[in-house]
C-alpha cells in the first residue's frame, strides 16, 4: 500500500512540475506588453500550493483523529 501511495504521489508531483513550466517563446521573440519572465512574482505556484494545502489538511485530520483516540483511553 505504501508503494502505491508513493508512486501516486511522485506521479502527481511530476505532473505538477511539468505543467508549471512556462510555454515556449514565440518565434518572433517575447511579447513586449507581456509579463517580465525574470520577475520572481510571475512564477506559477497554484498547483503546488493546492497540493501542500491538501497534504496539510489530511495530515492535520489524521493527527486530530489519533489525538481523540488517545484521549478515550
Amino acid at each position: 500500500m505504501k508503494k502505491l501511495l508513493s508512486l501516486t504521489a511522485m506521479f502527481f508531483m511530476a505532473v505538477a512540475v511539468a505543467t508549471a513550466q512556462p510555454p515556449a517563446e514565440p518565434p518572433a521573440g517575447p511579447d513586449p506588453g507581456g509579463p517580465d519572465p525574470l520577475n520572481p512574482l510571475a512564477i506559477p505556484v497554484d498547483g503546488g500550493v493546492s497540493l501542500l494545502l491538501a497534504a496539510g489538511a489530511s495530515f492535520g485530520a489524521r493527527k486530530l483523529k489519533g489525538f481523540g483516540a488517545k484521549q478515550k483511553d
